[in-house]
């Protein structure tokens, strides 16, 4: 009985000093800075997997269901959420709702991905009558941390 404690604590004693090795190197943060292939600005923190702060704009356009010129604009990705590296994460947010979509991939430290952001809303054609929109902004980017 004596030997089979000794062999454990010995054990024991081995996974605690691996542990503790392991928290004292943490995964680094890498920042990631660049513009997206449509042209905007990109920025986000990957640590410990998780993509982090991810901030863009986005080309959208807007349509309306009843007919007429279509709207464009650059709309803000600002959202308070994280994303799996590798993963693909769907989330709704603010108000109107809006849609959030993203892939990503990574090859090394390079990280790949799609963004896109849908949503509908109420607004008026200038005339005094109301419309819908239906509104669609996408990018893609492949970045190198910074």
């Amino acid at each position: 009985m004596r030997k089979f404690t000794l062999a454990a604590a010995c054990a024991l004693a081995l996974m605690l000093a691996a542990a503790g090795a392991a928290a004292a190197h943490p995964a680094p943060t890498l920042h990631y800075q660049g513009k997206t292939k449509e042209g905007t600005k990109i920025s986000f923190v990957l640590k410990n997997g998780w993509v982090d702060q991810l901030i863009t704009s986005l080309p959208s356009t807007c349509v309306s269901a009843q007919g007429g010129t279509p709207h464009v604009g650059i709309y803000s990705w600002t959202i308070p959420y994280k994303f799996r590296l590798g993963y693909t994460s769907k989330v709704d947010y603010g108000y109107p709702k809006t849609h959030y979509h993203i892939a990503t991939h990574h090859r090394g430290t390079r990280i790949s991905g799609k963004l896109s952001m849908n949503w509908s809303e109420l607004s008026d054609d200038g005339f005094g009558d109301y419309i819908i929109l239906e509104c669609l902004g996408t990018a893609s980017f492949d970045l190198a941390p910074r």
